[in-house]
């Protein structure tokens, strides 16, 4: 209530103890080069480079002589008592789970449709996902990515695969989920995949008098105001308001559900639900009745041996057919530039290119592509994972007319 008023901000309140020691200074690093990019731009300092030069130092070249310590004071992530903020330990923190064990989220992908199912494909230790949200937004698309299925959508054998569920809109609802839940709610975040559904639990009912038509319109009214401001510069959002309406263009059948309970969805009244239907399954049940058409069809050829002129017709190919589906394609070696083909959509890319090109679907650095595929940063590494990509029309670069501005990224090519 005191929130709702503007009274009280929970990812303001101090996290006892906590010190600068307790920060993880990669991910600070990553925030001052989003934030401050035209002052490290001018020194000629990208993502790549900045591990040469210490967090003082960085805060130096913000404001001249200035420590780090003396930079997140001027910022507001360390409170005038001395303490660290909420807000610093969540986008910051090395082992934030330490101070702020109900930061975190649960991930299960079951076999069935039910919550109370007692069998699962997969399911997150807590130590995988434990971290900041960089890390915890990092690990849960993973999840969604090895878990969820790729479906063929073009009639050529060796175009590429789409997730069945947009990768864009995952995107949008995992964000939402790490940025604007409740901090007073002292549960995590839960995420299930079922046969039929994905579900994303955020804790906290929708904020400020929010309805759901008014997030489906593109109203914002954050409930974390701090949070939201300053995880703009690690995490992919924009911040006005356009996310929701934007993800569900790419996939207007997700369902919203704030506070109420519903028997068709696992979640308790306190939390805000987003249930994405699985294109796959509606496919899989039509292509088992195909393929059961197919088999009555057979047995009545069976049945009357002597007509010899009687013969199986062929299956229509359609959709439904399981044909569709993309299997994991094997890892060919790399085309040289001669031999990449002019329509990308034929290109034969491996498994981790495949996910580099959905992980792509938001700019990504260099090296944020080269983490994501696990590998150093080795020349034929930033061949294989990027250029060759660019070349074959899967990636382009943010700045085409500046190859090696130190700023430049890479997203999905539509």
């Amino acid at each position: 209530m005191m929130g709702d008023c503007g009274r009280y901000y929970a990812d303001e309140e101090a996290v006892r103890d906590a010190s600068i020691e307790d920060l993880d200074a990669d991910t600070i690093k990553l925030y001052m080069m989003e934030r401050f990019s035209p002052v490290f731009r001018g020194k000629n300092i990208d993502e790549l480079t900045m591990k040469d030069y210490s967090l003082d130092q960085m805060a130096g070249f913000v404001i001249k002589g200035a420590t780090i310590e003396r930079l997140l004071r001027n910022l507001r992530f360390i409170r005038p008592d001395g303490q660290m903020t909420k807000a610093a330990m969540m986008l910051f923190g090395k082992y934030t789970q330490r101070w702020l064990p109900e930061i975190t989220a649960k991930c299960i992908c079951f076999f069935g449709n039910s919550v109370g199912g007692t069998q699962f494909r997969d399911k997150m230790q807590d130590m995988e996902i434990e971290g900041n949200l960089l890390h915890q937004y990092r690990t849960i698309m993973n999840f969604f990515t090895r878990n969820l299925r790729k479906v063929q959508v073009k009639r050529e054998f060796n175009s590429l695969g789409e997730m069945e569920i947009p990768y864009e809109s995952l995107t949008e609802y995992v964000v939402n989920a790490l940025v604007h839940r409740s901090l007073n709610i002292k549960t995590p975040i839960r995420i299930f995949i079922f046969d039929d559904r994905v579900e994303i639990h955020s804790p906290g009912s929708l904020p400020n008098g929010l309805t759901i038509e008014d997030v489906k319109n593109g109203t914002s009214m954050p409930r974390n105001v701090f949070l939201f401001t300053n995880a703009n510069y690690l995490l992919p959002y924009t911040g006005a308001g356009s996310g929701v309406r934007r993800a569900l263009e790419y996939d207007p059948d997700a369902v919203f559900s704030n506070g109420v309970s519903d028997k068709e969805i696992t979640h308790a009244s306190n939390e805000f639900v987003i249930t994405i239907p699985r294109k796959s399954s509606q496919v899989t049940d039509q292509s088992n009745l195909v393929t059961d058409q197919a088999s009555s069809k057979s047995e009545q050829v069976t049945d009357q041996p002597h007509r010899k002129s009687d013969q199986v017709p062929d299956p229509v190919i359609s959709k439904t057919d399981p044909a569709y589906f993309e299997a994991d394609p094997p890892i060919d070696p790399v085309p040289s530039k001669s031999d990449l083909p002019t329509d990308p959509v034929r290109l034969k890319l491996s498994k981790k290119q495949q996910d580099i090109r959905n992980f792509c679907s938001v700019p990504r650095s260099r090296k944020e592509i080269l983490e994501r595929a696990g590998v150093s940063a080795h020349f034929d590494n930033r061949k294989k994972y990027i250029y060759d990509l660019v070349e074959a029309g899967v990636l382009e670069p943010t700045i085409p007319e500046k190859p090696n501005d130190p700023n430049q990224k890479y997203r999905r090519k539509k």
